[in-house]
């Protein structure tokens, strides 16, 4: 009786592996073309900046979107394509796809005069959402704080404070510390950071160690 139990007993295992790897195998058919996906849309995007306000005569030709952006942001550029998003004409938005990385930076780097913001994946749009939340944040702790390309500038940020700040943000893998030497707390936002991460081995700066130069301006870093 006892061996037949067993007998049993590891078909049933074996069963229940052979079920196991066929799940396994089929939630990575599944995610795999989802994170393909999510890449090429990130690589499409990349160049793209999101304008709104436009009047409806400047929307639509890439003319009257370069012309506004040299004026208003004293900004000599090349614009690669333009269209707009949005089924309501009072709402619509104005894509633009810039002809390299350098230009949209520099434009970026003016946007405050024009209503200027990234072209984000749907993936993406949370962690800018989480970033805003922080900069509020801070800002009420008299930080001054600086939103850019999928990252905060911080100034006058104790070093002590990027523990906090990310458990708070409750995103990313492992900071990268070759870029610890430039106070670069760099964040994945693909992954989710746990309490259990932040370890004392783990932490990108220890809590117990005070900073060399605790008023040195930082950056908190979304690839």
């Amino acid at each position: 009786m006892r061996e037949e139990f067993r007998i049993l007993k590891e078909k049933w295992e074996e069963k229940a592996n052979i079920w196991k790897e066929e799940k396994t195998h089929l939630e990575n058919r599944i995610t795999k073309p989802e994170e393909n996906l999510e890449r090429q849309e990130k690589e499409n995007k990349k160049l793209n900046i999101v304008i709104k306000g436009l009047d409806d005569a400047n929307k639509e030709h890439k003319k009257g979107v370069q012309k506004l952006i040299e004026e208003k942001l004293e900004i000599q550029t090349k614009i690669e394509q333009v269209f707009t998003v949005g089924k309501d004409k009072n709402k619509q938005a104005v894509i633009v796809k810039m002809h390299n990385w350098e230009a949209k930076k520099e434009i970026m780097e003016q946007k405050k005069r024009l209503s200027i913001e990234n072209h984000l994946t749907l993936k993406q749009k949370p962690t800018q959402i989480r970033l805003k939340e922080m900069a509020d944040k801070l800002k009420k702790d008299d930080k001054r704080v600086k939103i850019e390309y999928k990252k905060l500038i911080i100034n006058n940020l104790n070093m002590s404070d990027y523990v906090r700040i990310w458990k708070d943000i409750k995103t990313g893998s492992e900071p990268d510390r070759s870029r610890s030497e430039e106070n670069h707390l760099n964040v994945e936002e693909d992954d989710f950071a746990t309490e259990q991460a932040i370890s004392e081995n783990e932490a990108p700066i220890q809590q117990n160690k005070e900073p060399e130069n605790p008023t040195k301006k930082a950056s908190i870093m979304f690839s």
